[in-house]
């Protein structure tokens, strides 16, 4: 089974995933695609080197961030100096740069040739970069770049085609130009289109606020968001990582809805994970914050069957604890809300139960290596990791139980350093902002 993730900080929100599964149901591909939270360039690419990962898409913000952690770009990367794919090639992480085909084939998909253009674009980050090199490369006559920092925008791409200006000198570019590409974070860079002539196609990045429309007329700009460059960047990305090219009916209509659709809000988030992750204290800590009530399932096991989980092992083996498991988790989780369950290590590995946690929770995946978890984990406290080499077991087990949590998991992030608070706020600030005042 081959593992692919998107990796940003925030990513809850992205819509990727379920694209993805779209397309590895239809081109017969066995792989999982997760979302990864990551805190900086340097544990995105230990994360993706110790998961096993063969490819991830990066937003923000690690298009500019990742590349000197890489070891080597493909041309388009290079010249716009941003990635938003990584692929595995050997040992080797190769960037690619599939944002500025999103940012080609949207603008021709509404009926205008690039070529001899005049285009403004907002920011100066990767997808800026993406989307200037598209912009220069289909022959736009002129592409204005607008950015707080100018010295961050003439970085992008020096040419007789671009010039920098701030916000305040945009007025009269903003009034004359065919194209408004908005790569700043949030729902767009105006508030009044007013400013734009008419026919002039305004499109954000972000697909978080919709800001589709436009008058249809001619009369005032067609307003876009993120979902068409989401849809046409992901083609050429998913041949990429997979080898594999889509459909040629891609994109169809179940794909734009898939791009339209927010993050499903499940009522329950279950935190899964190998042995010594640091689960149920992040877990306490999340339902805490969270005014969530708190369930560990181990615990419940324990309740129900009157004896520790290793005293169930020693008395009646590990397929007498799996049962027990599997019917408490069927019991507890199904009618359950507003809830964070903690759940054992080998849990996910069962069909039923991964069902149940799918269906009825946020899966949460903290990530830690096997030499790290064993570090955490009391003597005797493990029945699985009494073994002659219990680091060489370790390894085995975290290995066959990777494909388990990657196929439950709606957010992963590493729980290797820093105190379960660190990592207990930080899926709370996944949660706040992919469903804000409806967590």
């Amino acid at each position: 089974m081959k593992l692919f993730a998107v990796a940003g900080n925030p990513i809850l929100h992205s819509r990727s995933p379920r694209i993805y599964a779209k397309l590895f149901r239809e081109t017969g591909l066995d792989a999982a695609y997760f979302r990864l939270s990551a805190r900086n360039s340097n544990e995105l690419v230990g994360m993706v080197r110790e998961m096993g990962l063969e490819g991830i898409n990066v937003t923000l913000p690690f298009k500019l961030d990742l590349i000197p952690y890489l070891d080597e770009l493909e041309a388009p990367a290079r010249e716009a100096g941003a990635v938003n794919c990584v692929v595995k090639r050997g040992n080797r992480l190769v960037g690619a740069n599939t944002d500025h085909i999103g940012v080609d084939k949207t603008i021709r998909a509404h009926g205008i040739d690039p070529a001899g253009r005049k285009a403004v674009v907002f920011g100066a980050g990767g997808a800026a970069r993406a989307a200037v090199y598209a912009l220069v490369k289909a022959g736009a006559s002129r592409v204005t770049i607008i950015n707080r920092t100018l010295e961050k925008a003439r970085a992008i791409m020096p040419g007789p085609s671009v010039e920098v200006l701030s916000f305040e000198e945009s007025g009269p570019v903003l009034k004359e130009s065919d194209i408004c590409l908005s790569c700043i974070p949030g729902p767009g860079s105006l508030t009044d289109f007013r400013s734009l002539k008419d026919g002039c196609l305004y499109m954000s990045a972000s697909y978080k606020d919709a800001i589709q429309g436009g008058p249809g007329d001619g009369r005032g700009p067609v307003l876009i968001d993120g979902r068409e460059w989401l849809i046409y960047q992901l083609a050429p990305s998913y041949e990429i990582m997979t080898g594999e090219a889509p459909p040629a009916s891609f994109p169809d209509d179940e794909a734009w809805k898939l791009a339209a659709a927010p993050p499903e809000r499940k009522p329950n988030i279950a935190i899964i994970g190998f042995s010594g992750t640091g689960k149920t204290t992040a877990g306490q800590i999340l339902a805490s914050r969270m005014g969530y009530g708190f369930v560990d399932t181990d615990a419940l096991v324990e309740s129900r069957m009157g004896m520790s989980v290793p005293e169930i092992f020693r008395r009646f083996g590990e397929e007498a604890f799996r049962n027990a498991e599997k019917e408490a988790l069927a019991l507890a989780i199904p009618g359950s809300k507003r809830t964070v369950f903690t759940v054992g290590g080998g849990a996910p590995s069962g069909r039923e139960n991964a069902d149940v946690i799918r269906r009825h929770c946020l899966g949460v995946w903290l990530w830690a290596p096997a030499g790290i978890s064993m570090g955490r984990i009391e003597e005797g406290s493990r029945p699985l990791l009494n073994h002659k080499d219990a680091a060489m077991e370790a390894e085995r087990l975290l290995a066959a139980r990777i494909p388990d949590y990657a196929r439950i998991s709606d957010l992963a992030l590493s729980s290797e350093s820093g105190p379960a608070e660190t990592t207990a706020k930080r899926i709370e600030y996944e949660i706040d902002q992919a469903f804000g005042n409806q967590r």
